[in-house]
């Protein structure tokens, strides 16, 4: 879903683990960000990646221990850091609740003026 609103090209099956130099690690934590897509900054930062195919064997412990709620929040921070698609869509929504107010208010002020009503 990333990959369809962010220009930024992400590595596919990127995950969280990985072997950094110290100059991308520096690079890193000299930004401002308070919650950090490593995933997207990682890559965001520019210097050259190799993945690695691995086989995931089966989990020991069975399922994953994030909550719904955790990966929900992973999913919005990789969304909000590296999409402008939901400013975007806040400039939208705000401009279309501005029209809509600007109509209704020349409705109210049509019917005051020239219907009489109270």
């Amino acid at each position: 879903m990333l990959a369809a609103l962010s220009p930024l090209r992400l590595p596919l099956d990127a995950g969280d683990f990985g072997l950094m130099s110290r100059r991308v690690i520096d690079e890193i934590r000299k930004m401002p960000e308070h919650h950090r897509y490593l995933r997207g900054l990682r890559t965001w930062v520019g210097f050259r990646q190799v993945g690695i195919a691995i086989e995931r064997s089966a989990r020991r412990a069975g399922r994953t221990k994030c909550s719904p709620l955790k990966l929900l929040k992973l999913a919005s921070d990789g969304i909000f850091a590296f999409s402008i698609v939901p400013l975007r869509a806040a400039a939208i929504l705000g401009a279309v609740a501005i029209g809509l107010s600007t109509l209704f208010s020349l409705y109210s002020i049509y019917v005051k003026l020239w219907l009489h009503s109270p």
